[in-house]
Parts: C-alpha cells; sequence; structure tokens
C-alpha cells in the first residue's frame, strides 16, 4: 500500500492531502496550503514577467529551440517541393516564417522546378497548379539574378503557353454563355 511521501513543512500526506496525526494528544495538525490550480494557466506563471504586455518572443526561446524548429520546418518545405506536393506557402508567407529566402533555399526550389519538368514530365498545368505564379515568378527572378537565360526562356515558353490556354478557355466560356 502507498500512502505517499510525508512532507514535514505542510504535515501531509502529498499524494492524498490527507493531514497527519502530528502530536500525542489525538488531535488532526490541520495546515493545509491551498495550491493555485485554478489560478495557474501556464508553466511560466510562476515566473514574474509581462505577459499580458509586450512580450518578446525571443526571451522565450532560452534554449533555441523555435530557430531549431524553424530550420526543420524550411526543410520539410523544401522537401515537400521535391516530391511534388503543391507549395502551400506563397513567398510573403515564407519570408514572415523562416525569414528572407536565401540563395540556397532559391537555388534548390530552381532544381526542383526544373526537375519536375524536364525529367519528370510533368505538364505545364500541373506545374502551374503545383507551384503557383508566384514561386514560378521567384525562380524566373533567381535566374535572372544568375544570368542563366535559357532557364528564363523555358520559364517565358511555359508562361506563353499556360496563357493560350487561359485564352482558349475563356473563349470556350464565352461560347458557352
Amino acid at each position: 500500500m502507498d500512502f505517499g511521501t510525508y512532507n514535514n513543512t505542510i504535515r501531509c500526506n502529498i499524494k492524498e492531502r490527507r493531514p497527519y496525526i502530528t502530536n500525542n494528544s489525538g488531535l488532526y495538525n490541520i495546515t493545509y496550503i491551498p495550491t493555485n490550480k485554478d489560478t495557474m494557466k501556464d508553466w511560466d506563471d510562476f515566473i514574474p514577467n509581462d505577459d499580458d504586455e509586450f512580450s518578446n518572443e525571443d526571451e522565450r526561446d532560452l534554449f533555441g529551440t523555435h530557430r531549431l524548429q524553424q530550420e526543420i520546418e524550411k526543410g520539410m518545405f523544401l522537401q515537400d517541393a521535391d516530391s511534388g506536393h503543391p507549395l502551400v506557402l506563397d513567398p510573403p508567407e515564407f519570408k514572415e516564417l523562416f525569414g528572407k529566402i536565401t540563395e540556397d533555399d532559391l537555388q534548390h526550389l530552381t532544381q526542383s522546378f526544373f526537375t519536375h519538368y524536364h525529367r519528370l514530365n510533368v505538364s505545364v498545368d500541373d506545374l502551374f497548379d503545383r507551384w503557383g505564379g508566384d514561386w514560378i515568378f521567384e525562380v524566373l527572378k533567381h535566374c535572372e539574378r544568375r544570368e542563366e537565360y535559357e532557364l528564363c526562356s523555358i520559364i517565358k515558353d511555359m508562361w506563353q503557353d499556360k496563357k493560350l490556354k487561359v485564352k482558349d478557355i475563356e473563349l470556350l466560356i464565352r461560347v458557352a454563355e
């Protein structure tokens, strides 16, 4: 039978919060210290800080786990781009979550984009659906900065094909009306 541990400061069984007999007269010494279960909402309520006012996230990241988590999620995003999954973040959202888009990130995305187009023969429509115009434009700007004009011309041709298909769809819609 487990009775818990005895705490000398409050003279009660910690597990059951039942007072012990602490003197010979047979009377119970009922010294119960109430806990803050009802008022405590978070583990850092024991630390004096300004939670309600301007909180700084960097102060909460004492061990650098937030930055590690960011790197892991950024790697997962790039891995999803390699796998052919739709890119769920736009470039502004990417910048907000992970910071500035680095040259390595853009190089990785460019390689992934052209791998899908050339090696895996993904259609232009599927590429535009998965990547979105914003990311394709970022890849185009990256290729221009690196002076890879052949890749720029491929993207430009893809863009023209997409525009022609959109015009054909618009024509079909007008005819159907």
